[in-house]
């Protein structure tokens, strides 16, 4: 996702957690594409329409939340709801985990990210470049991210989406 204008993972990805907070979504599916995310989400009980995040949107996103964040004091973090999808009841929100997870995918050189929310755990699957010299050429990954897995990678272990 980093070419051009486009913002970092940690960013965009932290923009889209912060989204689907302040709007309240849960049992995320999101899907990179060429020109930013699409999002599936569940909203008290229905699903809602796709939710698209262009590049552009994603930009926009992310200027608000540093106006915001220079005008008023940053919102603390959401507290697990044990009602909830599996990501409200681990870690009450998406935010601060779609920005750690979002740091791990720069730190990886990912691409094609993809992230499915089962009901017990977070699937994440991404591409990157293989290890040979033709860079041409790129090895798919996942992972399965279970309560213990997103503590770890929010608390800053980079071991999680390691090949």
């Amino acid at each position: 996702m980093q070419r051009g204008s486009h913002p970092t993972y940690q960013q965009g990805l932290g923009a889209i957690g912060r989204y689907l907070d302040q709007h309240g979504y849960e049992d995320l599916v999101l899907c990179e594409l060429g020109d930013g995310f699409v999002g599936r989400v569940v909203l008290n009980g229905r699903l809602v329409e796709a939710i698209p995040f262009s590049v552009n949107d994603l930009n926009r996103m992310i200027r608000m939340a540093a106006e915001e964040t220079g005008r008023l004091r940053q919102s603390p973090p959401l507290a697990p709801n044990p009602d909830g999808s599996f990501m409200r009841r681990t870690v009450g929100g998406y935010r601060d985990f779609l920005s750690a997870l979002g740091r791990q995918c720069d730190w990886l050189e990912a691409s094609s990210v993809l992230l499915v929310e089962l009901p017990e755990a977070m699937l994440v699957t991404y591409r990157k470049p293989a290890g040979s010299p033709d860079a041409s050429q790129m090895s798919n990954y996942e992972y399965l991210y279970d309560e213990s897995g997103i503590r770890q990678l929010m608390m800053g272990n980079t071991s999680g989406l390691r090949p």
